[in-house]
């Protein structure tokens, strides 16, 4: 079961892919049909958008990771078993 921090992470993660998504699509829909700068607007949010996922995207891989390491059996951190 994921921690609060997990959960918010993920919470945050969805939230940024799903602006990212919306990004793309408005690119990808507009193309040829709008002018020049206008096209190079939407493209400058749709890499911000990118960049904004991927951050989220690696605090919730780093906080998982991290999670994963502490007490886990397959570590040098958990306790040893007793010969």
């Amino acid at each position: 079961m994921p921690c609060k921090e997990q959960a918010l992470l993920l919470t945050v993660y969805r939230a940024k892919v799903s602006a990212y998504s919306a990004s793309v699509n408005d690119l990808t829909l507009t193309r040829g049909r709008i002018t020049f700068p206008e096209y190079s607007r939407l493209l400058a949010a749709s890499e911000k958008a990118r960049r904004a996922s991927e951050t989220a995207r690696l605090a919730l891989t780093e906080h998982a990771s991290t999670r994963l390491l502490i007490g886990s059996p397959w570590t040098h951190t958990s306790t040893k078993p007793e010969i």
